[in-house]
């Protein structure tokens, strides 16, 4: 709450906008917060959620099955989001993904031209990956 008095007085010395003020939003008392696992291990397919030594003596271990969907990617971070007053959980999962390679065929088909000594069939892609057409380069 500090800084939210030193912005006003900024504003009332003219150095900061009045309508860029506002009082921090909290969490309400009976409110959730999402989970978000930044490091993963990854037990065959299971998943244990990580927490404190003390509360492990206390607690049993949760664990949570990975979709086989995901098993050959590499997962950086899973968040639980409590829904309906936490009483479901939503887990998401992100990964990541491989680099996909846009290929200019225009471009090379122009190089593939330009040379004179190529006289090839080319499989070259009209923008759909269902429809390949072959032209003749000469």
């Amino acid at each position: 709450m500090i800084y939210l008095f030193g912005l006003i007085s900024l504003a009332e010395q003219g150095k900061y906008d009045h309508k860029a003020i506002s009082i921090p939003k909290y969490l309400k008392k009976d409110g959730f917060h999402s989970l978000i696992i930044g490091q993963i291990r990854i037990d065959g397919n299971k998943f244990t959620i990580p927490y404190s030594r003390l509360f492990k003596k206390t607690h049993k271990p949760i664990t949570i099955t990975i979709p086989p969907v995901l098993l050959g990617k590499k997962i950086k971070q899973i968040e639980i989001i409590p829904k309906h007053h936490a009483r479901f959980f939503e887990i998401q999962y992100k990964y990541e993904m491989p680099e996909l390679i846009n290929a200019d065929v225009n471009g090379a088909l122009n190089i593939l031209k330009k040379s004179k000594a190529v006289d090839l069939s080319v499989l070259c892609s009209s923008g759909e990956v269902d429809t390949p057409q072959r032209i003749r380069i000469a």
